[in-house]
């Protein structure tokens, strides 16, 4: 067809977006067999990230991070104008809304395509269960993933840990979003086991912070008593001991230990 002409037309560059939107054709006019075929077919690029362990592996950095962006097609960025948002009513209305993205709150939306073609594949069930842990694991690993990503393993994953740890991780970009907030919990509504994941991964959290809390106290008491025993030891005073570094840690507890929000 005319569409899938110029969809083939785009360069390698571009190697995902070509493919999902050559599916996308096919998945519009009822030609699912060939969507599974062309997404299954695809040989997706390399990871975005270039690991830290692959760089002290290798003996010149600056031809192994060129070679990275010449084999791949994640570090170029696509910009489109539309008048509207692209609706994709043929697809299921659970992955329509993700793909593309309101951002920044005004009429400007986005799609990773990376995170849409792992969509389709885990909708057409292309992706086996490994390839898809590969890819949440990739998520949980990232310092700040992007939201249609988050979307994607809110969407697919099965695995409670790793929800619970994506959750967690980036309950931040989580928040900030109505809709993805509302994933997130929906998720934990309808299957307490997650709850109690949840819950009990937030109170190991508030305990370790609790108790390096606890510890910065107790240093920052101890080098003041040390101080101030320094010092009146200098001026030929009694000094402090320890029983008075101990007393000065009780105190300043309920001080310092405030409520965590």
């Amino acid at each position: 067809s005319a569409l899938m002409k110029e969809a083939s037309r785009l360069p390698d560059c571009a190697s995902t977006v070509r493919c999902c939107l050559k599916a996308l054709i096919c998945l519009k006019y009822g030609r699912t067999d060939e969507a599974r075929s062309i997404l299954s077919s695809f040989k997706a690029t390399d990871s975005r990230f270039v690991r830290h362990e692959d760089l002290d592996s290798v003996s010149d950095v600056d031809a192994f991070v060129l070679n990275k962006l010449d084999t791949c097609d994640w570090a170029k960025k696509f910009c489109f104008v539309f008048s509207g948002r692209p609706q994709l009513e043929f697809l299921p209305k659970e992955i329509n809304r993700h793909f593309p993205i309101c951002i920044l709150y005004v009429n400007v939306f986005s799609i990773n395509f990376q995170a849409l073609y792992r969509c389709l594949c885990l909708h057409l069930h292309v992706a086996n269960e490994s390839q898809a842990k590969s890819w949440f694991k990739e998520i949980l690993e990232q310092d700040e993933a992007q939201l249609q990503e988050i979307l994607v393993m809110l969407q697919f994953c099965k695995d409670r840990e790793m929800l619970v740890s994506l959750i967690h991780k980036h309950r931040k970009a989580i928040y900030e979003q109505k809709h993805t907030f509302d994933m997130a919990l929906n998720s934990m509504l309808a299957d307490q086991q997650l709850m109690g994941l949840s819950t009990t991964r937030s109170l190991e959290e508030t305990v370790h912070r609790l108790q390096q809390r606890n510890e910065e106290v107790e240093r920052f008491a101890l080098s003041t008593i040390e101080g101030r025993s320094t010092l009146k030891k200098r001026s030929g005073a009694p000094g402090a001991g320890a029983p008075g570094a101990k007393a000065l840690v009780l105190v300043l507890k309920p001080l310092v230990l405030k409520p965590l929000v």
